[in-house]
């Protein structure tokens, strides 16, 4: 729709800096989307990296993150079966580094694991992953395993503070 030059209002998901709040429609249903196949953009001008994205928006009220404003206050994941089709896509057109960027990557710990689970059944040994909104509270030893397994090389894990006061505290 936006590439149809529909009003802004009219776009299901999209914020612009011209809307108030009651505008703001519905957040899409993730099982309707389709990943980004950037057709028009001259992808080998970029690094070999491909960014992929397995959830959007964060179940949490952090008073120093802004996630929840851009991507919603709840939480929605792609598929197991949605993650695997964009990963093995990328994978064809010959991207071997991969990173995830939510902002909650591993809430669901069952969901990472098989998506590690079916990189090491497959044989990707030839790729790497790394995946940024790591939360410390949500990585368990099985997780961290199959994270080593899958070949996953970094975490970006957020440390705001080891004090509870100040991570509970809240902007008037």
């Amino acid at each position: 729709l936006l590439c149809q030059n529909a009003p802004y209002c009219d776009i299901p998901g999209l914020l612009s800096p011209s809307m108030s709040k009651a505008n703001v429609r519905q957040t899409l249903n993730l099982k309707f989307l389709a990943f980004p196949r950037y057709e028009k953009f001259e992808l080998k001008q970029y690094p070999p990296r491909m960014l992929l994205s397995s959830s959007r928006g964060c179940a949490y009220q952090c008073a120093f993150c802004g996630a929840r404003n851009f991507l919603g206050s709840k939480w929605r994941a792609f598929s197991l079966e949605q993650m695997i089709t964009e990963f093995e896509y990328w994978y064809d057109q010959g991207y071997r580094e991969f990173s995830f960027e939510d902002s909650l990557f591993a809430l669901d710990v069952k969901r990472v694991i098989d998506f590690c689970s079916y990189i090491v059944e497959k044989h990707y040994i030839d790729v790497s992953f790394v995946a940024d909104g790591v939360r410390a509270d949500h990585i368990t030893k099985n997780l961290a395993i199959m994270l080593k397994k899958a070949n996953f090389t970094r975490l970006s894990i957020g440390v705001e503070s080891v004090n509870e006061k100040s991570l509970s505290f809240r902007y008037m």
